[in-house]
């Protein structure tokens, strides 16, 4: 059996036989390092994700350029377990071009205040451009079409919580006259001129290492 070092978590997390014969079996890729793609992605995760502050299950994803994909692991808290209280519950390699399909992603980092709205993971060879003051857009190299926005100081932004828009323009085939994919036509809506997030949009809460910003700035 063996145990981690989880800062996030404060303390160790436990890799039953059981979880260890499942990355051999259905995990290959990760052989023979295993242990160190688990330690480094629990000791230093560039992302840690979870649907609901009070979920029990916490997902810690690093980037690895020797494997060309995030490895993600799962972490459960099972109440009076040993090892404070935390086992692994399932470890995966995640493909970080084709996880997304079509559909649009929408994570918010709760600490520092930003909201990402992306058709793609950002990838080698992106163009970067600020469509306006705290507005940063990830552009397609050939094309300059929008694949992804990241919205600093997103809750400043909110004009009205049902449904939700933002104050920055949007149009059919662009975002504040910047050319977007054709994902983000969504984000239009009839009678607005303003970015809304569609109905069935579903926000997922993101935690991110190395972020100290606490302030949260009043909703308009």
């Amino acid at each position: 059996m063996e145990a981690f070092q989880c800062p996030y978590l404060g303390g160790l997390v436990e890799l039953n036989d059981e979880r260890e014969r499942h990355i051999a079996e259905k995990h290959s890729q990760l052989l023979p390092n295993w242990p160190d793609y688990m330690a480094t992605t629990l000791a230093d995760p560039d992302i840690i994700l979870r649907k609901d502050p009070e979920d029990d299950t916490v997902l810690f994803y690093r980037w690895f350029y020797d494997l060309d994909k995030y490895v993600m692991v799962a972490v459960v808290n099972h109440p009076g377990s040993r090892l404070d209280n935390h086992r692994f519950c399932y470890s995966q390699v995640a493909e970080r071009r084709n996880h997304m399909a079509a559909a649009l992603r929408f994570e918010h980092d709760v600490v520092g205040n930003i909201m990402y709205i992306e058709k793609c993971p950002p990838y080698p060879g992106q163009d970067e451009n600020d469509i306006e003051d705290g507005v940063i857009a990830r552009l397609h190299p050939d094309t300059d079409a929008v694949e992804s926005i990241m919205i600093l100081f997103y809750s400043s932004r909110i004009l009205s919580r049902d449904p939700l828009r933002l104050n920055i323009p949007v149009a059919k085939g662009a975002i504040n006259g910047q050319p977007a994919a054709a994902e983000f036509d969504c984000l239009v809506q009839p009678g607005s001129k303003w970015l809304t997030f569609p109905e069935d949009a579903e926000i997922v809460e993101l935690y991110i290492p190395g972020w100290t910003e606490t302030t949260e700035p009043s909703l308009t």
